[in-house]
């Protein structure tokens, strides 16, 4: 379903990051994982991935305000942002809409995180 897909997922959580890894690759996606911002920056510029699974929930800078970045950015193809939080609902996912995500997942990580990156990478290609 995402055979070959790159997708970066950033999370400050290494057992959640691990759990989605986990759950994409066995999709076949390319998975690399960041626990940062500063991390998440790097390996966007220098690996160019296709996906980027954000915790809108990071530690030093919110994954809001990196989606904002990311998706002002020129990208070819572009960067398709998926937006990972716990339990914050309607409101956090139309901020994570706003600020640039094609889609919001509410967490807890399973095998529904597939179908929502295949989803919205279906719209952004």
């Amino acid at each position: 379903m995402l055979t070959g897909i790159r997708i970066l997922v950033v999370d400050a959580d290494a057992a959640g990051a691990k759990l989605a890894a986990v759950v994409l690759r066995a999709a076949g996606a390319k998975v690399t994982v960041a626990t940062d911002a500063e991390q998440a920056l790097e390996r966007v510029d220098a690996e160019r991935p296709r996906v980027l699974a954000l915790d809108l929930h990071l530690p030093s800078v919110s994954g809001l305000v990196l989606a904002r970045i990311l998706s002002q950015l020129a990208w070819s193809p572009p960067l398709t942002i998926v937006g990972l939080a716990t339990g914050n609902g309607k409101k956090l996912e139309a901020e994570a809409l706003a600020a640039g995500c094609a889609a919001y997942f509410e967490k807890p990580i399973d095998e529904r995180l597939v179908q929502v990156v295949s989803n919205a990478l279906g719209e952004h290609r």
